[in-house]
């Protein structure tokens, strides 16, 4: 079993009836979201949703003790807008792939299969008004956006503390609306190039891209 826990924070009614404005009774809210300590860095101010997001994701890390805590938007799909916002926690790494691939099953087509317009330099087939991508799908496209960037600088990390591939991707995904195989094959370009052992070589010489136990090792002095 996954050691796992979800819970539906900041239902926009909830939020914006006890949390974003000052009122006698966010204190109580806070604490109970939060916990005491996070209540009271965030009291006497109005939080913004961003704001309180992230201190419920910290809370979730700090108090809670999970080693990843992740963010799911849910959405009013027939209406294109955020209707909540899930917080999840886990201490498996295998959690937070079931949590990602949950949200894929879940969206229609449009919202997933945006593409990276700055590698493509063109629009995404779906840009058409009816199938433009809504708040998922554009966060996922600018994840997409970052990925080669990100993977590239968490991959540099290894060299002196190798990581298995299953943790380097919990990590990525953890805060990135990516997939497993997107991030196994930038795994696979930083090989190609030189800048990482392709470790998974020894396991399976014809295997062309890490599985979860193949650890990550950079093994370039700098990229130039």
């Amino acid at each position: 079993m996954h050691e796992h826990i979800h819970r539906h924070l900041y239902h926009r009614h909830l939020y914006h009836r006890h949390l974003y404005h000052l009122s006698e009774d966010r204190e109580r809210w806070l604490r109970a979201i939060v916990g005491d300590d996070i209540a009271a860095e965030l009291a006497g101010r109005e939080l913004p949703a961003e704001d309180m997001r992230a201190a419920a994701l910290r809370m979730f890390k700090t108090e809670l003790r999970f080693v990843y805590a992740c963010h799911s938007p849910i959405e009013m799909v027939e209406k294109r807008r955020l209707h909540f916002s899930m917080i999840y926690g886990t201490s498996a790494a295998d959690g937070v792939f079931v949590l990602r691939e949950v949200e894929k099953k879940a969206l229609p087509d449009h919202e997933w299969k945006v593409k990276d317009r700055r590698a493509r330099g063109q629009l995404s087939m779906f840009d058409d008004e009816e199938h433009s991508p809504g708040p998922y799908g554009a966060m996922r496209r600018r994840h997409l956006e970052d990925l080669p960037a990100l993977v590239t600088e968490l991959a540099r990390r290894t060299k002196d503390a190798p990581k298995t591939f299953e943790r380097f991707a919990a990590t990525v995904m953890e805060k990135h609306y990516v997939s497993l195989a997107e991030i196994k094959k930038r795994i696979a370009d930083l090989a190609k190039q030189g800048l990482i052992d392709p470790t998974w070589k020894t396991r399976n010489e014809n295997a062309r891209v890490p599985d979860v136990g193949d650890l990550i090792v950079w093994i370039a002095d700098e990229i130039t």
